[in-house]
């Protein structure tokens, strides 16, 4: 782990960043077993703010199961 801005920079935060700059789309499950595909925006200690289909959409990070990169 590395500082932040203050603040201990988690591996989720290097995943999520890397994601980010790459415009790479992710597959987001939630804890009801919902997959949601979708571009990373931003993020912080408690959302992921994602854009689907030229829409965006805000995710709590405590409904989230599991993210997974897309296969190539």
């Amino acid at each position: 782990m590395t500082i932040r801005n203050n603040r201990v920079k988690s591996p989720q935060d290097d995943f999520l960043e890397q994601a980010k700059g790459n415009n790479q789309e992710l597959t987001f499950y939630l804890m009801n077993g919902l997959p949601i595909k979708a571009r990373v925006l931003d993020y912080d200690n408690f959302t992921i703010k994602v854009e689907k289909e030229k829409k965006q959409l805000l995710i709590f990070k405590h409904a989230i199961s599991t993210i997974a990169e897309q296969e190539h």
